[in-house]
């Protein structure tokens, strides 16, 4: 009696182990090079209607050819509202043939207010980067959104899915800061790390979630461009 009590026990850990590892991965997809990208004097922030460069195209279709490849199949496919996620979606979804992604205005870019297509060198002076840098976390120009609330909505985007059933992958085309910002609530680390995460265009962050908490599987991997 003792043996098979012994012996349910286990198979019942192990059966409860199992649950609780099929759990979500996210893949964070930084949108292809935009024509805000190429404006490096500028502020860029949200500016939802730059489209795509010829060589964000291209960065677009390697990523999707790369998943293809890898055959990573989405069961949730989202892009945020600005014109350069959405074509980056499109692209990356033709090629793995999903569904158009639906769109979601909590998975815009940080909203940079009325600095947004000014040039950063006027606006960005000693007086305002001291004052940027004292808190950055919940430092914001007149108008605009912090980090610290670019963070709260991108979480409150995920939250939903972390209570699925079983393993679901999720793929979102969205914004290096906005990525930036939700790795630094998962990761609990400094608010002044995150603008010190380097994502390239078409990037990948992948993020699995099991029992309660957060794993990371890779951060800027855009190994389909180096090839």
């Amino acid at each position: 009696m003792a043996i098979k009590t012994t012996s349910f026990f286990i198979e019942k850990c192990f059966h409860r182990i199992w649950i609780a590892l099929k759990m979500p991965i996210f893949y964070f997809i930084r949108h292809g090079q935009s024509e805000g990208n190429r404006s490096l004097h500028l502020i860029c922030g949200r500016s939802n209607h730059h489209p795509l460069t010829d060589v964000g195209i291209i960065q677009s279709e390697k990523l999707g050819y790369r998943l293809k490849d890898e055959c990573i199949k989405f069961d949730h496919w989202f892009s945020s509202i600005a014109e350069r996620a959405i074509q980056t979606a499109d692209i990356i979804g033709r090629i793995n043939d999903l569904p158009q992604a639906s769109l979601s205005a909590q998975l815009q870019e940080q909203w940079m207010g009325d600095w947004e297509g000014q040039p950063r060198a006027q606006i960005y002076t000693e007086e305002v980067v001291q004052l940027m840098n004292a808190d950055n976390w919940h430092y914001k120009c007149h108008n605009g959104e912090s980090q610290f609330e670019v963070e709260n909505r991108m979480y409150d985007f995920i939250k939903p899915f972390l209570s699925l059933p079983s393993e679901a992958t999720i793929g979102i085309v969205t914004h290096g800061i906005a990525i930036r910002c939700l790795l630094r609530k998962l990761l609990d680390s400094s608010p002044s790390m995150t603008r010190k995460i380097q994502l390239n265009n078409t990037s990948l962050t992948i993020l699995r979630y099991i029992r309660f908490s957060w794993y990371i599987e890779r951060i800027n991997d855009y190994s389909h461009l180096v090839k």
